[in-house]
């Protein structure tokens, strides 16, 4: 799969990510619909789950994130991840006005907090060096 259409996200039954393809669509299961409830479920469709079976891939929405297209290393870089260089940390985000991947600054010496800089500006000697979503601290924030 080309990384610029990957996404990522947390699986709602444990803490593993899923990459691969993802699907939003109305769940109307027999189980849901003679209640007349429905339910918006997010999935990810991984490369090797040929099956369908959303249970198996079902995400927790706020998780989900798309690949950039780039990559740090062997690693590519998702919305969402924490990078790394001489200048501090940054944040991967999608800026809808721009229609474009940004890093976001966390206190860094030569920026406001929270002002964005395109993604291409700080990639030489940047590392990931994890996600909002698993390391919130790395960034100064609480998870509590």
């Amino acid at each position: 799969m080309d990384d610029r259409h990957l996404y990522r996200g947390k699986l709602i039954d444990n803490d593993e990510w899923a990459k691969g393809a993802y699907v939003k669509f109305d769940d109307t299961r027999p189980q849901t619909a003679y209640k007349g409830e429905s339910e918006i479920l997010h999935v990810i469709l991984t490369e090797d789950d040929f099956s369908f079976l959303p249970e198996k891939c079902e995400v927790i929405p706020g998780t989900i994130g798309q690949c950039t297209g780039r990559k740090l290393g062997k690693q590519s870089l998702f919305e969402g991840d924490i990078v790394e260089n001489g200048g501090g940390r940054w944040t991967v985000i999608w800026c809808d006005t721009t229609c474009a991947f940004l890093i976001q600054s966390w206190g860094n010496d030569c920026m406001q907090e929270g002002e964005a800089l395109g993604i291409d500006e700080l990639m030489d000697n940047a590392e990931i060096v994890g996600n909002i979503h698993d390391n919130l601290e790395l960034v100064g924030v609480s998870n509590a």
